[in-house]
């Protein structure tokens, strides 16, 4: 997915600020920083997708302009037809499958 969303940097620590003053700002007296409260996500984008990557090249303006008007804080893209990994020209349903460990290699010579 790296191909069609560009990763967000982090600005640091996602957990929520201790409620507990620190030691040296309660011992002194001084007022303590005003801490920036992370908000939970408020919008989610879910989306059962048939054959993603055509879809999406086919209808790259369109998805993008969905996504954007939009403005999701997490996005779930679960994709229902996809091929299983496996290299090209293999049979689809293999009928035996192959142990290619090392063990199995010096059991053969």
């Amino acid at each position: 997915m790296k191909r069609f969303f560009k990763p967000i940097e982090k600005e640091g620590s996602a957990k929520k600020p201790s409620l507990s003053p620190s030691k040296n700002g309660a011992e002194n007296g001084d007022a303590l920083p005003e801490v920036d409260v992370k908000k939970e996500p408020l919008k989610f984008l879910t989306w059962n997708a048939n054959s993603l990557l055509l879809r999406v090249k086919s209808n790259w303006p369109e998805f993008s302009n969905f996504v954007s008007n939009l403005d999701p804080d997490v996005i779930a893209i679960q994709e229902v037809r996809m091929p299983a990994a496996g290299s090209k020209g293999a049979p689809k349903k293999p009928g035996e499958l192959k142990d290619d460990t090392s063990s199995s290699r010096e059991e053969k010579q």
